[in-house]
């Protein structure tokens, strides 16, 4: 299999510079299915208290292909959502002519999953649970208010302060603004609900906004234990089956934790997602919660580190005449839950018939997105779209707080462009780099845009 982050070049000591931007890569600080990303310093910034920031690097692809009108999506929603506390910042977007450059907000704190199993942060601590829980609560809930459903909420998208007091929702790859979906096995298998899997009820389009609640419910399911309740949100998984047979109780039994959480968690997988925990409902009973841990000390439970990845079972086809009818599995017996891991990254990670398949494609991803197309021309000139596409708030270079948002449609690389429109509300800069790049990465960019994405 392909990964796409796997072709691209080593970036480290690369410099990127647009106008009045020059930013140096410096090392690698994580990688994904897409892109990899680097700690880079802020080269207009004083010797004397740098600033560093979190560069995502992508390939760049053509402009009607499947790859890039998700690029174009996951930067607009991104930059949607950015305003909030609790979602990883988006500055700036920088495209040259072979790849795409996301300048974000740097957080030295890493990710959840490792402030879970490397530090053990919330290892019968109360207080810690609540307040990040609620701060990733009020994340997702912000975004759901502008539309955005994230549909991969994990704690490997999370990223932590240096002291973990503060938590950042990222990775807006697979959100989309589409309120009913027919795209099943989104995500990531651990995470997914089971209306997401589409093996509960025939698939049946199903909500993002009650699916990321679920998701949430597992990753609290992590902080809390270390671990998943089971490995996929299926009858067949005879975890998740004794799960539906028993409620509360197993998950009491199988899991280190409170009879008031084991409740809690118990609202938050109802199967039937119409009666699932709201957000704002899960913030009430997360704060009402007297502990999570059971008594005595919660040390005596093992708080187990990563291990390799179980081995799933393959789900059979769906039945059609079994549409809209909850399945049972005939377990009698407590199931170990499965321990959290951190799966390598794929671009295409086959545990069910339908997981992780592209996002859902809805005319309101793009359109209904607040956009400023990219200004192009490496003379001055820019280029903007129509009024609905330009609505959003000012994004002049220098106010970093606000993402320049680029619609990939607009990128044009010649230098002849020199074509200028204006805006009442504010005038822009061009984030175009030209580059000569070798035919070495031409190649690699041509066996990349004949990858076919499942759909």
């Amino acid at each position: 299999m392909v990964h796409l982050s796997s072709i691209l070049p080593n970036f480290v000591g690369h410099r990127i510079s647009s106008g009045e931007l020059r930013y140096q890569l410096l090392e690698s600080i994580g990688s994904g299915a897409y892109g990899v990303v680097y700690l880079a310093q802020d080269l207009t910034s004083p010797v004397s208290d740098p600033r560093f920031y979190a560069i995502k690097c992508l390939l760049r692809h053509p402009n009607d292909s499947d790859l890039a009108k998700s690029q174009e999506r996951e930067i607009n929603l991104h930059a949607l959502s950015s305003h909030h506390p609790n979602v990883v910042t988006l500055h700036h977007v920088i495209v040259d002519e072979h790849y795409v450059y996301f300048v974000m907000d740097y957080y030295s704190g890493g990710d959840l999953f490792g402030a879970i199993m490397d530090k053990g942060v919330y290892v019968g601590n109360d207080t810690a649970v609540k307040k990040t829980f609620v701060q990733l609560i009020d994340a997702v809930e912000a975004c759901h208010v502008q539309g955005i459903y994230h549909r991969d909420l994990k704690p490997e998208n999370i990223l932590c302060s240096a002291n973990h007091h503060q938590v950042y929702l990222g990775d807006f790859g697979l959100a989309s603004q589409t309120e009913s979906s027919n795209t099943f096995g989104c995500g990531s298998s651990f995470y997914m609900s089971p209306e997401c899997l589409g093996v509960i009820t025939w698939r049946a389009p199903y909500s993002p906004r009650n699916s990321d609640v679920w998701s949430l419910g597992v990753i609290l399911c992590n902080m809390l234990t270390g671990r998943n309740p089971w490995h996929v949100a299926s009858p067949e998984d005879r975890g998740f089956a004794e799960f539906l047979r028993s409620g509360a109780s197993f998950l009491r039994k199988a899991l280190p934790i409170s009879r008031s959480a084991s409740r809690l968690l118990t609202r938050i997988f109802e199967p039937d997602p119409s009666v699932r925990y709201t957000l704002r409902e899960l913030r009430v009973a997360i704060q009402a919660i007297d502990t999570f841990f059971p008594t005595p000390d919660p040390s005596n439970y093992p708080h187990p580190g990563p291990t390799s990845v179980p081995q799933l079972p393959q789900l059979p086809p769906a039945d059609p005449s079994m549409e809209n009818i909850i399945l049972t599995a005939p377990v009698s017996i407590p199931v170990p839950p499965a321990a959290i891991v951190r799966p390598e990254p794929t671009v295409d990670i086959v545990v069910t018939p339908f997981v992780n398949q592209t996002p859902d494609c809805s005319p309101f991803d793009v359109l209904g997105a607040q956009c400023v197309p990219l200004l192009l021309s490496q003379h001055g000139s820019s280029r903007s779209g129509s009024p609905t596409e330009s609505r959003g708030p000012p994004t002049p270079v220098s106010a970093v707080h606000n993402p320049v948002i680029v619609r990939m449609s607009d990128l044009v690389l010649s230098s002849q462009e020199n074509t200028t429109k204006s805006r009442s509300s504010f005038s822009k800069q061009v984030l175009t780099l030209t580059s000569s790049g070798s035919k070495l990465v031409q190649r690699f960019v041509d066996v990349v845009n004949k990858v076919k994405i499942r759909t």
